[in-house]
């Protein structure tokens, strides 16, 4: 196994995210760890309300956990700039939408571009709905 095989790409580390507070209390994450070696395939899998959404929104960095440390090549996202985050992502993981619509996929070590379901590559003159 090689040294880029064995680094672990994203960690998540005792995760946890409350929202609302008193009765409107929704724990949907509770304790999680989660590491994700490079150039392994991740599914995540569960009931509706189970905390998909919410475990890749957070892994995606578009939200921070209640609780818990979030590794991205080895770097904390936690007190990183919105910037600095959106960089970092740009160039080290690619995700996919749990959503119908555009996804992104891989086409060179650095770079991703927008697919449609089907798989046909969405061009800038296309027009993308919000």
């Amino acid at each position: 196994m090689s040294v880029l095989e064995a680094m672990s790409v994203l960690e998540l580390r005792g995760v946890s995210k409350t929202y609302g507070a008193g009765a409107a209390e929704v724990q949907a994450l509770r304790d999680v760890d989660l590491s994700v070696q490079a150039g392994a395939m991740v599914a995540v899998m569960g009931p509706s309300g189970s905390g998909k959404s919410t475990l890749l929104t957070i892994a995606g960095s578009l939200e921070d956990p209640t609780s818990g440390e979030v590794l991205v090549g080895g770097a904390a996202l936690s007190g990183m700039s919105r910037n600095d985050k959106a960089r970092l992502l740009r160039h080290g993981t690619g995700t996919s939408s749990t959503t119908p619509g555009p996804t992104w996929r891989r086409t060179s070590s650095s770079s991703t571009r927008p697919t449609e379901p089907m798989g046909r590559e969405v061009r800038a003159t296309d027009r993308v709905a919000p």
